[in-house]
């Protein structure tokens, strides 16, 4: 059985309980979530997924012409791509349903170990079934990343040119798009396995004994995001060491140095989530939409207060988180206040409303 399968099961059960518990209200139990898992699965993770997709295709091409030439324009081509690739992951990275996650634990291991990865460029061994085989040490987002930021443009160069690193990267990004594709397969509404069981909750061809398991799930998920991005990426690094210093190898990569770009997808990702394309004109069956239903006054908040998380960030110069970190801490913790406000706000009215257990506690993530 696939693994994605067994994850499957496990959220079915892990949510049974809870649900069952809380759905004893003869409307909450008739509520038909089906329009809003549809949503979901067609506006926010099938796109998502094919922009994976479509960024493990660019990301192909740019190596294979940086390997081609090996000139100083074309690597800058490559880390461009690079860095659409690894926002357009983010935007889906809190929503670990079925394939997703088993796509996430191959590729989204943090932080980088840059002597397991030495020693693998070492070896020279970089066939595509060594790579498949291999430990994601050697396989992950964050090894790709270190090999790319971690020598000036001029070695990094020169090793491609005396070394067989572009067999790394070329074989690398094959893998890459074929997992990719895989996981956009499993989503297909025509012949996606995942996609008939999420979509088709509460049927017999489903997993998900009711709709309600995935919808909590993916409410959950909304609400956990917005935790990790407050506490674990903007908080941590405003809580300074013990002797005083600044946790800035522990909430950025010394390599590349984007995180903010992340959190701006994350935020992104969260957004489509809440309303679809945007907040000025959510989708008919969003979840904005289903609050606004019941309580104009609660979506109202919503939308306000993904605002005001957005003005925040526009606030904002650059990429590094740790470079406002030491020049403008004050910007971060202000945006940190501003998805508070929101988090508490789904953690509380939101999941009242919609009869949705959160499950994190306020010490998750501190």
């Amino acid at each position: 059985m696939r693994y994605w399968l067994i994850v499957l099961q496990c959220f079915s059960l892990s949510f049974l309980s809870a649900c069952s518990s809380s759905s004893s209200d003869p409307e909450v139990q008739s509520s038909d979530r089906k329009p809003q898992l549809k949503v979901w699965a067609d506006e926010l993770l099938r796109p998502s997924y094919s922009q994976i997709t479509a960024g493990a295709e660019e990301f192909s091409i740019k190596s294979s012409a940086l390997c081609l030439t090996k000139t100083a324009d074309k690597l800058s081509d490559l880390k461009q791509s690079w860095l659409a690739l690894t926002q357009s992951h983010a935007r889906v990275e809190f929503y670990q349903l079925g394939p997703f996650t088993e796509f996430s634990e191959e590729f989204n291991f943090w932080p980088a170990r840059p002597a397991s990865i030495d020693r693998y460029i070492a070896a020279k061994d970089f066939t595509a079934p060594t790579l498949l085989s291999g430990s994601v040490l050697i396989k992950s987002f964050s090894a790709v990343e270190y090999l790319l930021y971690s020598k000036l443009e001029e070695e990094f160069l020169q090793d491609l040119k005396q070394t067989d690193l572009c067999e790394y990267l070329i074989n690398w990004s094959s893998y890459l798009l074929e997992s990719s594709r895989e996981l956009e397969a499993q989503w297909s509404p025509e012949a996606g396995l995942y996609y008939q069981a999420f979509v088709d909750a509460g049927s017999n061809m489903s997993e998900f004994s009711r709709q309600k398991i995935p919808f909590d799930i993916m409410v959950n998920a909304i609400t956990q995001g917005l935790q990790t991005v407050e506490r674990r990426k903007l908080n941590q690094a405003l809580t300074p060491k013990t002797d005083g210093s600044l946790r800035l190898r522990e909430v950025e990569s010394p390599y590349g140095s984007y995180s903010l770009a992340l959190i701006r997808a994350n935020i992104e990702g969260l957004g489509l989530a809440l309303f679809g394309k945007t907040a000025d004109e959510p989708l008919k069956e969003g979840l904005y939409t289903v609050v606004r239903d019941q309580s104009p006054e609660i979506a109202q908040d919503i939308k306000d207060r993904f605002s005001d998380i957005q003005g925040k960030l526009d606030d904002i110069e650059g990429n590094s988180l740790a470079l406002v970190l030491q020049t403008k801490p004050e910007e971060l913790r202000d945006l940190a206040s501003k998805v508070n406000e929101l988090l508490e706000l789904m953690a509380t009215d939101v999941a009242s409303l919609l009869n949705v257990t959160i499950n994190f506690s306020d010490n998750d993530g501190d």
